[in-house]
């Protein structure tokens, strides 16, 4: 991974980051996983989780390396759905 940072002249900071093609298809395989946990769930993994996945994996590649996003690829817990229950103009979530 190269991070290429550039300043404009309003002072506003951009990373442009480039991945390696052994990064690349390790994000992949991190997708696939998340994807089969996702159906082992009973839910769709749907482009909304592609793309929010998508950030946390790439924050955690920059930061931590491949091996941690492997792992939490595999092991990250997922939030528990709350369930809605409408009366009224309110809403009441439970857990």
């Amino acid at each position: 991974m190269t991070i290429d940072r550039t300043v404009n002249d309003n002072g506003a900071i951009f990373d442009k980051v480039k991945l390696t093609t052994d990064e690349i298809s390790t994000l992949d395989h991190c997708h696939e996983i998340l994807r089969k946990r996702f159906e082992e769930r009973g839910e769709p993994y749907t482009d909304d989780h592609r793309e929010r996945c998508e950030w946390w994996l790439e924050g955690l590649l920059r930061f931590d390396g491949i091996e941690k996003m492997v792992e939490a690829a595999q092991n990250a817990p997922f939030p528990k759905k709350k369930k809605v229950i409408y009366v009224g103009y309110a809403s009441v979530a439970k857990s």
